[in-house]
C-alpha cells in the first residue's frame, strides 16, 4: 500500500506517493532555442534564453538564470557549453553537465536530480467533432511531451483507448481510480486537462487529481503549447520545491539504508549523489552514509528510487542524532 502526502505551493495542491516512479529527463541539458534574428545580437539572445531555459530546468525556478551568483555565467553561457550549431532558425546547445552544476552550486541554488516524479497528462481537446482524448503517438501529445520535458518534466499519455474514452466522459469520482492509472502508466502525478480554441486562442482548465484532494485552475494562451507551457512551468515549480537540493543545508545525520541488491545499490548512489553523500560502509545489503541535508528532502529523494523509511521515534520526536533507517 502506498502512503499519500500533499505539498500546497503557489496553489498548486501536489499529492504524491512516498515510492514514487522516477524517471529520468531526456535531453536534461540539450537546448534548442529559436532564433528571433539571424544576426551577432540575434544568436546572443537565443544563447541567453537557452541559459535561462537550463537553469529553470535544473532548480525549476524560472528567475533563477537572473541570480546574481549566475551574473557571470549568464553573460557568457557559451563557455558552459560542449557544443553547439545554428540550423536554419534556431540555436541546438548541449551544456556541459559538471560545469552547470558546478556554477548553480557555487551561486547558491538548489539542484533538482536527472531523475524525477511522472506526470501522467490526460488531456482533453475540444474540436469541432467533439471531445477527443490525446493518446500517446499523436502530433499533439507529442508537442505537449516535448513542451512538458522542455520545462524538466517526463510526461506520459495515455494509450486513449475505448475503456479510457469512456473514462474521460465520466469523470473522475473516485479516488481508486486515480491510482489505478497511475499505477497501470507507472506515473505519480495525473493531471487532467480540457482546452478548447476559441477566437485563434487556447482557453480551458486544469485538476491535479490525488487520493484525498484536488486542485483546479484556469488554462490560456495563444496556442496549445503556450497555453501548457505556462500550466508546466508552474507545475516544475511545486515539484522543485519538494525535491530540489541545497547542498549543505540542514544537519549531518547517518543514513542505513536496507535491501540493497544491485539495482538497490545503483539506486542509493543515485538517490545520495545530490547530497554529496559519505559512503561510511557497506556491508551485505546494507550501507551506511552521512548525509548533510533536511529530513524531509531526504525522505523525497530516497522515496523516488523505492526507499522507505522505517519508524524510529516512538514519541513522534526526532531525537537529535539518531540513525534514520531506510529499506528497499
Amino acid at each position: 500500500m502506498r502512503v499519500f502526502r500533499t505539498t500546497v505551493l503557489s496553489g498548486l495542491l501536489l499529492v504524491l506517493a512516498q515510492g514514487v516512479m522516477a524517471a529520468p529527463v531526456a535531453g536534461l541539458y540539450q537546448v534548442r532555442e529559436p532564433l528571433s534574428a539571424d544576426t551577432e545580437d540575434g544568436r546572443n539572445l537565443a544563447f541567453s534564453r537557452a541559459f535561462a531555459t537550463l537553469v529553470q530546468r535544473m532548480t525549476g525556478r524560472a528567475d533563477d538564470a537572473r541570480a546574481a551568483g549566475l551574473a557571470a555565467a549568464a553573460q557568457a553561457p557559451q563557455n558552459l557549453a560542449l557544443g553547439y550549431t545554428f540550423q536554419e532558425d534556431e540555436l541546438q546547445v548541449s551544456f556541459d553537465a559538471a560545469s552547470v552544476l558546478q556554477a548553480l552550486r557555487e551561486a547558491g541554488l538548489p539542484v533538482w536530480g536527472s531523475d524525477r516524479p511522472v506526470v501522467l497528462l490526460w488531456w482533453m481537446q475540444e474540436g469541432l467533432h467533439g471531445r477527443n482524448l490525446l493518446g500517446e503517438g499523436n502530433n499533439r501529445s507529442l508537442n505537449l511531451q516535448q513542451a512538458a520535458l522542455n520545462r524538466g518534466l517526463p510526461a506520459r499519455f495515455p494509450l486513449a483507448d475505448l475503456n479510457e474514452l469512456m473514462q474521460a466522459d465520466k469523470g473522475w469520482d473516485e479516488a481508486g481510480q486515480v491510482q489505478t492509472i497511475l499505477q497501470n502508466y507507472g506515473a505519480d502525478i495525473l493531471l487532467v486537462v480540457e482546452s478548447s480554441e476559441r477566437d485563434g486562442a487556447i482557453g480551458g482548465r486544469w485538476q491535479l487529481l490525488g487520493l484525498e484532494n484536488t486542485q483546479s485552475g484556469s488554462l490560456a494562451g495563444d496556442s496549445l503549447v503556450t497555453a501548457a507551457d505556462t500550466l508546466f512551468l508552474q507545475l516544475a515549480a511545486a515539484l522543485a520545491q519538494e525535491y530540489a537540493v541545497l547542498p549543505g543545508q540542514g544537519n549531518r545525520q547517518r543514513v542505513r539504508l536496507q535491501g540493497l541488491d544491485i539495482d538497490g545499490m545503483l539506486a542509493a548512489e543515485k538517490a545520495l549523489q545530490v547530497f554529496g553523500a559519505q559512503l561510511v560502509y557497506l556491508q551485505g545489503e546494507t550501507g551506511v552514509w552521512d548525509v548533510t541535508a533536511l529530513p524531509e528532502q531526504l525522505r523525497s529523494q530516497l522515496g523516488l528510487y523505492k526507499f522507505r523509511e522505517l519508524p524510529q521515534f516512538d514519541d513522534g520526536a526526532e531525537q537529535a542524532g539518531a540513525e534514520r533507517v531506510f529499506v528497499r
